[in-house]
Formats: C-alpha cells, structure tokens, sequence
C-alpha cells in the first residue's frame, strides 16, 4: 500500500484506492483522504511546473511538504492497521496522527495559497498541453486511416510515402513516451506535422510518374544547354590564355574537363530515371535530383571560365576602380576607429593595409602583370578589414 502512495508521489500512476481505517475511526480516514486529495492536485501541479520552471519558488518548497506527507501517510498506515510497527498503535497515537493530517491540510492550503498564481498556470499549460496532444493523435489516426484505405494500396511503396508513414510512427512513439508538459507540446508538433506529411505523401502519389516525366524532360533540355555552352569553353580559355598572364587562370585550368565529366554523369542519370519511370517513379525523381546536381556542377565549371575573363578584362581596363572600392571601406574603417577610440589598437593595423593596396597597384606595373593576384589581394583586404570593423562593433 505504501509503494503504491510513493509511486503516486513521484510521478507514477496514482493508486485511489485509500488506506484501510481503523475500526470504526471514520474520522481519521476522512482526514487523511482530504490531504491525500490536495496533496495529489497540488503534486501534479509542482511536476508540470517543474518542467516549465525547475528552479520556481513552489518547486523548490515541494521537496519539504512532500516527505511532510511521505511521513504523515506512514503514520496513518500503521494506526489504520495496514502497515506493522514496532508496537501496536493505541487512540493517542490515532488523535496524534489525525492532528498532525489536519496541520498537514493546512500546510497545504497555505502553499496552495501562497503559489497560487504560478500553479493556475500550470494547470493551464497541462490542460493545453492535453488539447494539444489530442489533436494531434486525432491528426495522426486519420493520417493512418488513409493509409490503410484501398485507394490508398497502390502507392504503399513509394519511397516518399513510406518515408512519410516511418516518421508519423516515430512522433507517435515520442509522443507516448513524453513524461512532461514541454516534451508531450514538442512531440505533439511533431506528430501533428508528420501527420501532415504523409496526407502530402499520398496527395502527390498518383501524379509522382507524371512529375518524373516532366522532371526528366526539363533536366535533358538543360543538359543540351550546358554541353552547348560548354563547346564555347576551349575558346574562352584560350582568349583568357592569349590576354593574361597563366597565373590569372591557372585555379580553371580542368574546367572543361570537368564539365565534360559532369554532364555525361548527369547523362547516366537521366537514363537511369527513364529507366525506372513506369515501375518506380519516386526512384526515377531521385535520379532526376542527381542529374540537376551534375548539372549545376557543370554549369558551375563553364561558368567560372566565362566570369573570369569578363572580370579579367575589366580589372584591366580600370584597375585604379577595384583599388579605389577598398580604400573607400579602409576609409570607413578608420573613421570608425576615431568613433570608438580605438585607434590605439586597429590604427597601426588599417594604416598597414593602406600599404597593401599602394604595393598590389605597384605590382600591375609589369610586362605581365597578374590581375587576379591583385584581386585576391584586395579581396583579402577587403576581408581584414571588415573582421577589424565586426571587432570595433562588438560583433565578434
């Protein structure tokens, strides 16, 4: 009997059956069963603001009242008969014991009183948390009655679907394990939303081989497109070979190779999707989804290439403009560090990249001069200075 109060106490299931009374001690009992009533409530109460609030002034007061209760509950068993002492109990120890339950009332109506605010708020939360949780566990039984319908059977295996139908099981399985109010409200997202999944699962199941027909087209127009783009290649290295310095595109040198080698991967992989179009359409749009990723791959490679010369040939025409953008930040920079009062600490730092700048356009002035060292330069600049300026503002 006493295992089974304990097991209330610390969050197991509450046993309702009371004690047995001494004969013809109604009185007693009557007693213990009106602070075992507000011990219960307010017990449920402190666990749900526990979870909200460990460090709550009503949770740290609990611990004290709750052995209080843990000690009077002993006692009631022994003079109640259901639990054996070291002697036999007699009618003082029985007054005794209904004395100290009605203190214990007391006590509990007084912290009852004194937290009255922050427990209304958490019996609120539990009762929102149990909507919650209702909801959501009506969202996933009509998620799996779905499923479970015949019109539903032709689509079981795909992959989208059986994805969809493993996640909703596992919210569940979190939701039937949650042991507070924030954990059963997370979990009943979850499920909630898992349940919404698989609902967009099924919806878009009959039309997964026709999306796959059309994803493949797409992807095989856009295939041509980047071979097209990519004959192009040899000549633009070429005129980036023929107007700068090797240096200035060694970093792209395999580029053509590289879209080579990615587009005919992306070639296998549009095969691979017409291939498994009719049986297995969800496979065939994850072989479409690899094909894009060669693709932009691809076009990444010819990309480069053409960018490089572009900016290459403007650096060219107007170096002084790219220096001129830097400068124009370091400005502000040291205006900053005048603003701060920090100039003891990042001046020395800005002034040396005012030198930086003056050495990288000195460097232009050779026979060939490599402008995409003198872009990395800035860049690196460019870089310094905006960690100085973060530092400054307290950003990093």
């Amino acid at each position: 009997m006493a295992a089974n109060m304990f097991r209330r106490m610390f969050g197991g299931d509450p046993d309702r059956s009371p004690p047995n009374a001494p004969a013809g001690d109604t009185g007693l009992t009557a007693a213990y069963l009106d602070a075992d009533r507000r011990f219960s409530s307010l017990d449920e109460d402190v666990r749900t603001l526990s979870a909200q609030d460990p460090t709550a002034p009503a949770v740290r007061q609990w611990p004290t009242i709750r052995d209080r209760f843990g000690g009077a509950t002993e006692r009631y068993l022994w003079v109640s008969g259901s639990q054996s002492g070291t002697r036999p109990p007699t009618p003082q120890d029985q007054a005794a014991t209904a004395r100290e339950l009605t203190d214990l009332v007391a006590v509990l109506d007084r912290f009852h009183s004194d937290h009255e605010r922050t427990l209304a708020a958490a019996r609120g939360a539990r009762a929102s948390s149990a909507a919650q949780e209702q909801a959501a566990r009506v969202a996933a039984e009509r998620a799996t009655d779905r499923l479970a319908s015949p019109a539903s059977a032709p689509y079981l295996m795909l992959r989208p679907v059986i994805a969809a139908t493993d996640e909703l099981a596992e919210a569940v399985r979190l939701l039937d394990g949650a042991q507070d109010v924030p954990s059963r409200d997370t979990a009943s997202v979850r499920v909630r939303e898992a349940a919404a999944a698989l609902g967009a699962a099924l919806d878009g199941a009959p039309t997964i081989g026709q999306d796959a027909q059309r994803a493949i087209a797409a992807a095989g127009t856009r295939l041509q497109a980047v071979r097209n783009r990519a004959e192009d290649l040899r000549d633009t290295r070429s005129a980036l070979l023929r107007e700068f310095s090797s240096a200035c595109s060694a970093d792209l040198v395999d580029n053509d190779q590289i879209a080579d080698r990615e587009a005919a991967a992306a070639e296998h992989a549009l095969a691979a999707a017409d291939a498994r179009l009719r049986e297995v359409p969800d496979l065939a749009l994850e072989q479409v989804s690899a094909a894009r990723d060669h693709l932009e791959t691809a076009d990444n490679a010819v990309d480069a290439v053409t960018a490089r010369l572009r900016l290459l040939r403007d650096t060219r025409a107007n170096p002084q403009a790219a220096a001129d953008r830097t400068r124009f930040a370091l400005r502000d920079a040291q205006l900053l560090t005048v603003q701060k009062k920090q100039v003891h600490q990042w001046g020395s730092v800005l002034d040396a990249q005012h030198d930086r700048i003056v050495r990288a356009l000195d460097e232009l002035d050779r026979v060939h001069p490599d402008y995409w060292k003198y872009l990395q330069t800035l860049a690196d600049i460019d870089r310094m200075i905006d960690d100085a300026v973060d530092r400054m503002r307290g950003r990093r």
